[in-house]
């Protein structure tokens, strides 16, 4: 195997990606110019199937999945909790 496939991170440890996360990325490439990905491709792309991809249809996916990934870290970002000074006004006695 070649040293960039061995120093790649193994997708087992890494985990699969939600399912929310995949349809949100489908959702995106359907709506892209173009044949959409099939779902073999998607089956196959996800590691579900074993096969091969078509080249474009592997850059599409990959880069929805990318976009997906970035669109979703930060619209489920939690608020940071962080003290704050209270204000407390008493009524005047």
């Amino acid at each position: 195997m070649c040293e960039g496939c061995e120093s790649a991170d193994d997708p087992d440890e890494r985990g699969a990606p939600s399912p929310e996360l995949v349809a949100f990325a489908r959702d995106l490439e359907r709506r892209l110019e173009g044949e959409p990905a099939s779902e073999r491709a998607w089956a196959i792309f996800l590691g579900r199937e074993g096969g091969a991809l078509a080249w474009g249809s592997f850059i599409r996916m990959s880069g929805c999945m990318d976009e997906a990934a970035r669109h979703w870290s930060f619209a489920h970002l939690k608020p940071r909790t962080v003290a704050r000074p209270a204000l407390r006004a008493d009524a005047p006695s």
